[in-house]
């Protein structure tokens, strides 16, 4: 009975019960051959199949688990996501502008962030800072013209440090959320000699 099962089985019954099109997002197929497929571009016609990559890693004496990135979906859902404020910006004739900011607690992981300021930067996007840490990092991979946006608590620390980041030329938002962050950043702002962009 069970031989009949498997002999009945199909990538078909595999991508409806694993729901690969559902999470997968055009991203990730079943091919032929039952393996996992990725497509880092959406195109189908252009994969990666996973079983085989996995073997010839294991085949260069790479050892699982592994961590394996692909920059290509990166890529493409950073420009989808500024595509879809670009369409609803232009059909609600809004007048602003729409800048994308990647709070970095999401994934701290440094060729992360490098390929987001990388990919994002014909798009304006920029990194959110939740701590003094993060912006240390955040500071240390970006240029004058990615957009730093400062969130979270704000102690004496935090708040100097980014009217420091300013002072060399990054573009720091700090966020305020109550009055006595104000105070903060105005100080630090007056003694490092910086006007903050608040």
């Amino acid at each position: 009975m069970l031989q009949d099962a498997t002999r009945n089985w199909s990538t078909a019954d595999a991508t409806e019960l694993y729901e690969v099109e559902r999470w997968g997002k055009g991203y990730f197929s079943i091919g032929p051959s039952g393996d996992l497929l990725v497509h880092p571009t959406k195109e189908t016609s252009r994969s990666i199949n996973m079983k085989q990559l996995i073997d010839r890693l294991q085949l260069r004496g790479i050892q699982l688990p592994i961590l394996v990135r692909f920059n290509g979906i990166l890529q493409n859902r950073l420009k989808e996501i500024h595509d879809a404020f670009q369409r609803s910006i232009d059909e609600y004739q809004y007048k602003g502008r729409y800048s994308c900011v990647y709070p970095i607690k999401v994934n701290q992981q440094r060729q992360v962030v490098e390929r987001i300021v990388e990919y994002g930067r014909e798009f304006g996007f920029g990194l959110e800072a939740g701590s003094k840490p993060e912006l240390l990092a955040v500071v240390a991979l970006t240029d004058e013209k990615t957009p730093i946006v400062c969130n979270g608590f704000k102690d004496d620390e935090y708040v100097e440090t980014a009217m420091l980041a300013q002072k060399i030329g990054r573009h720091v938002i700090p966020v305020v959320e109550k009055y006595t962050e104000l105070d903060l950043i105005l100080k630090y702002a007056a003694k490092v000699g910086v006007r903050p962009t608040i």
